[in-house]
């Protein structure tokens, strides 16, 4: 059986329209600190659990470099992203 350890998520490129390289590297470390937190509570979980419909990243720490809403956007682009490569590690 599959487990997170086996779990893969290509989430491509994220763009930042007007973005300075500072931002864009703060938004970057926002994303990746949100991606291994929930890699750290799906670890050992086996594929199809479903504790992975409680997965909710936060990018809050990201706000004032997107758009009003933006940050819950992409935090649920983001989420859709682990469902699906989960359901396809099963």
């Amino acid at each position: 059986m599959n487990t997170a350890a086996d779990l893969v998520i290509d989430i491509d490129e994220i763009a930042m329209e007007g973005a300075n390289p500072e931002d864009a590297t703060r938004l970057r470390a926002v994303i990746e600190q949100a991606l291994a937190r929930a890699a750290r509570r799906l670890a050992g979980l086996p594929a199809g659990n479903e504790a992975l419909g409680d997965l909710r990243l936060d990018l809050g720490p990201a706000r004032d470099l997107l758009a009003p809403g933006a940050e819950a956007l992409l935090a649920a682009r983001l989420e859709t992203a682990i469902r699906a490569g989960w359901e396809a590690a099963r």
